[in-house]
């Protein structure tokens, strides 16, 4: 995902500036049992086109956890559902 310079928070809006203290926040999978799992590294470019969120503190860094944890716990709810037959 390619963002317009300058970056702004996926959480918030606010745009990052050279002084600001950035994070960025990856979702993945876990190489042995394919459960999901997140990341959260220091703003790095390398790991720009690569992450789900772009988050300017650690505030933002906690609403996106929370967002990312409440997602999973749904698909995993949903994946437990039984399924009726018609």
């Amino acid at each position: 995902m390619k963002l317009p310079s300058p970056y702004q928070c996926d959480i918030c809006g606010a745009q990052r500036r050279e002084s600001n203290h950035w994070w960025l926040l990856l979702r993945d999978f876990c190489v042995r049992c394919g459960e999901p799992t997140i990341k959260v590294l220091l703003w790095a470019d390398c790991g720009l086109d690569h992450a789900d969120y772009h988050l300017c503190g650690l505030e933002c860094v906690q609403k996106a956890v929370s967002k990312e944890l409440e997602r999973i716990r749904k698909e995993k709810d949903a994946e437990e559902q039984p399924t009726e037959n018609v």
